[in-house]
């Protein structure tokens, strides 16, 4: 999008960054949440806004952490976010991975992702497709044998190559709601995402 993101507003006072995080929280399967931002301390202007939301949420299994170096790419987001959570005082077995621009991922869709990664049998990873023969990706879950592979990233590709590699026993879930995969690259991806949060709620 050539700008920080996450700080834009989905809807008048809901950054966009929010949405995954409330997903995140509402699982109660999910232990320790790292959410990993550009920068802390800023108070004023959207992403000063989006500081502020994160600082309101009354959760003790929250970490917001800054990652210096995000504007390396996407990589450099989920390294520091994976070794935040393994040099935690309980490191986890396995890490769920949520983008932060896709505000309708739900609760109840990773509560079926980290169900799913169980009766498969814990594979190395287990991911989410819109489709039978659509590709792997977010929201995903990763187990710890893969966490080495995670912090060896590099620039904007995420884990999608990991997901393609013969490496990696994984599996994948198809969710039919594609709204779930709408995320903003795009300032037109944006004003979409801003349509279906309008309807979705009805206004």
């Amino acid at each position: 999008m050539g700008r920080p993101k996450l700080g834009l507003e989905l809807a008048p006072g809901e950054p966009l960054g929010i949405q995954p995080l409330r997903a995140l929280l509402g699982c109660a399967e999910v232990g320790e949440v790292a959410c990993v931002v550009r920068r802390l301390g800023e108070t004023e202007g959207l992403y000063g806004r989006l500081l502020a939301s994160l600082a309101g949420i009354d959760d003790s299994r929250l970490r917001v952490m800054e990652c210096a170096d995000a504007g390396g790419g996407m990589s450099r987001s989920l390294r520091c976010g994976v070794e935040a959570l393994e040099a935690s005082d309980c490191p986890p077995d396995a890490i769920v991975v949520v983008l932060g621009d896709q505000p309708f991922v739900t609760s109840g869709v990773l509560t079926k992702l980290i169900d799913g990664w169980h009766r498969a049998g814990c594979p190395d990873y287990f991911a989410s497709s819109p489709s039978d023969e659509g590709e792997a990706q977010p929201p995903a879950l990763f187990g710890k044998t893969m966490f080495p592979a995670l912090r060896g990233q590099s620039g904007d590709k995420g884990a999608r190559q990991l997901f393609r590699s013969p490496e990696w026993i994984g599996g994948v879930m198809t969710i039919a709601d594609r709204s779930i995969f709408a995320d903003a690259d795009t300032e037109e991806d944006l004003q979409t995402l801003r349509r279906m949060w309008r309807t979705k709620r009805g206004r």
